[in-house]
């Protein structure tokens, strides 16, 4: 589309509604994000080399009084963040890291408002058509399943291979699934993934992929999980959109803080204990880094690595919203029951 239409259909829009689709309008290529800048006025910070800016507690207390504040709360992400950018006299994370800390806070009746309006419709302006139809396949809101609980991972050896060991799962209840196998081609990938799409949303669960953002993409997954040797997670998220739910492995407390300061939406923390699922695991580090990891940042916290029935309690009291498991289900005599235990062991978290 010419540049020259969208000044023309842009002259309607108000500037804060500019400012949010802004960055997601160049997603798929159809203007350029300097060219939409320069449209509405809008200039991009960049952050020097080096860590990206974390979320200090100066930064959530501003944040969350902006949130909550009569004067404010009717504002919009975008422009709570311009705010803040006005208020705070430090390096600002990234406008998703913020974005995330505000979904977390209870919703304000302003918020809760908005929200219903965006999921209605609201009309066929330009910048409905252009947020709901343009952009739809990759709007999957993350807060429909919470980023918490059992999160089982399927293997082609075990549970009777992936279809049969996910709808085991599900059955017993488990709401995030995810389709890892180092092994497949990538036509195998693609058809394992259609058939979990298909599946999960049967039983309304999230489906992740491991390492395969093309393929998470192609089917419609609601995320996918990198490792520390994958894509990076700013160009993960530049492909991806604001709502994919984009999980990292972190072993380290600096490996957590970089990745919830790139933006990532949840942490696969372990190995917590052996594990004979995935051989290049590397050396446990326990329940304990676990809780460091915990205090060190503001998003969901995974277990995982040769968790079971048995140790599956020192996980959580260490802190975590969740465990990741293969084996403790996928090899059980009776997987759906396994599940039904693994879950009632989260029901606190």
């Amino acid at each position: 589309m010419a540049v020259r239409t969208w000044r023309v259909r842009a002259q309607s829009l108000k500037i804060s509604e500019a400012r949010e689709i802004v960055t997601r309008a160049s997603l798929e290529g159809r203007i350029s994000l300097e060219a939409l800048q320069s449209l509405f006025g809008i200039k991009r910070k960049k952050h020097g080399k080096g860590r990206p800016p974390v979320l200090t507690e100066e930064i959530k207390k501003v944040a969350t009084a902006l949130y909550t504040d009569p004067a404010t709360r009717h504002l919009s992400y975008a422009q709570m963040y311009k705010r803040l950018q006005e208020l705070i006299d430090q390096p600002l994370p990234s406008y998703h890291t913020l974005y995330r800390f505000w979904r977390s806070l209870p919703k304000t009746a302003e918020k809760r408002k908005r929200s219903r309006h965006k999921r209605g419709g609201g009309g066929e302006g330009f910048s409905s058509i252009l947020l709901h139809r343009v952009y739809s396949p990759m709007m999957r809101s993350k807060t429909h399943i919470a980023l918490k609980g059992l999160y089982v991972i399927t293997d082609s050896r075990l549970g009777g291979g992936h279809l049969a060991g996910a709808r085991s799962a599900l059955q017993g209840g488990a709401r995030i699934i995810q389709l890892r196998d180092k092994e497949a081609t990538t036509r195998q990938l693609v058809e394992y993934a259609q058939a979990l799409r298909a599946l999960t949303r049967e039983y309304h669960a999230l489906l992740i992929l491991n390492d395969r953002l093309d393929i998470a993409l192609a089917v419609e997954a609601d995320g996918v999980h990198l490792g520390q040797d994958d894509l990076p997670v700013p160009l993960a998220r530049r492909l991806a959109g604001e709502e994919f739910i984009i999980g990292v492995t972190a072993e380290t407390v600096d490996e957590a803080v970089r990745a919830e300061a790139e933006g990532a939406d949840y942490l696969g923390v372990g190995p917590m204990f052996t594990t004979n699922t995935k051989p290049d695991a590397g050396t446990p580090i326990g329940p304990e880094r676990l809780r460091e990891i915990k205090q060190a940042v503001h998003i969901p916290v995974f277990g995982i690595g040769g968790i079971t029935l048995s140790n599956a309690p020192a996980v959580i009291s260490a802190g975590a919203d969740g465990i990741c498991v293969i084996s403790a289900v996928l090899s059980a005599e009776d997987p759906e029951h396994a599940t039904r235990q693994l879950i009632a062991l989260c029901s606190g978290v």
